[in-house]
Order: structure tokens, then sequence, then C-alpha cells
């Protein structure tokens, strides 16, 4: 309980100090929202009933600097974000959505307003990312028409910024 605590310490320590989040390789597999600029304890969220999608947007990529992603972590992380985004949930503004299992993070970051993240727009943000940052890279895509973002690296790194 002790090194849980810690792990999350240390993550919202980072997120009031800086634009972002860091998602410590510490934290405990699983589903979290986090507010960008909280520094309350990561919470576990539900999934709920799913919305329709809408237009693609042009995505714009910060590519990732720690390195390739191992797949298989990263495949698993991916799998159970998409189905919290098939839930259908409004995040609040400055909210981080990630999911972490191995060494692999999943995540959605919500800015200026109130949104929902989508299995279609993530899946469109990926290849955007795959497409700017290459095969097995980490990174993060942001529209800024739509306040919010979408990306994969691994734990340890700056997410949301």
């Amino acid at each position: 309980m002790a090194r849980r605590l810690l792990a999350f310490s240390a993550v919202l320590l980072h997120a009031t100090l800086t634009s972002g989040i860091t998602v410590s390789p510490d934290l405990p597999e699983g589903l979290y929202a986090i507010s960008l600029n909280s520094t309350a304890d990561p919470v576990r969220i539900e999934s709920r009933a799913s919305h329709l999608y809408r237009r693609q947007a042009n995505w714009k990529a910060k590519c990732g600097t720690r390195g390739r992603i191992n797949i298989n972590d990263f495949t698993v992380a991916k799998e159970n974000l998409q189905k919290a985004c098939d839930g259908g949930e409004t995040y609040q503004v400055q909210t981080a959505v990630l999911y972490t299992t191995g060494s692999a993070v999943a995540y959605f970051c919500n800015y200026n307003r109130p949104n929902r993240c989508s299995r279609a727009e993530y899946e469109a943000a990926l290849l955007s990312l795959v497409q700017q940052c290459g095969i097995g890279n980490g990174g993060e895509v942001t529209s800024e028409p739509w306040s919010k973002g979408y990306g994969g690296d691994n734990v340890g790194v700056e997410i949301c910024i």
C-alpha cells in the first residue's frame, strides 16, 4: 500500500510542477483518470454507453524520446483504453485518461473543454503517429481545434504536454 501511495504521489507531484504528467513505472496496471492540474490521487474509472464518431482531425505529432515501445504491453494498454473510450464518458477539462500495463502506457488527453475519447479517433491518431514518428516509436498527437490528443509510449515519460 505504501508503494502504491508513493507511486501516486510521484505522478501527482510531477503533474503539479509541469503542464503534463509523468506516468510512474510503479503505477499499478489499470485505467486511470487524472486531472492535469490536480493534487488528488489517480482515480480508477468505469466505461459507459457508446457514442457516435465524427470526422477525423489533422493530427500534429510529438515523437517520443524514450526508445521503442514493447509492442505486446502497448497492445494490451491500447485495447483497454479503447474499451474505456467505447463507454462514451465525457471527461472534464484538463484530464488525462490512461491505461498502463507492463512498460507501456496508452492515453487520451483532454485540454480546454469537456470531451470524449473514441476508438476511431485513437486509431486515426496512432496511424498519424506511425506515419510521422515511425513504427514502434512512442509519442503523442494532438488536435488543437478539438482540444484533445492521444498517445502511447513507455511508462516514465511525460504525457499530455
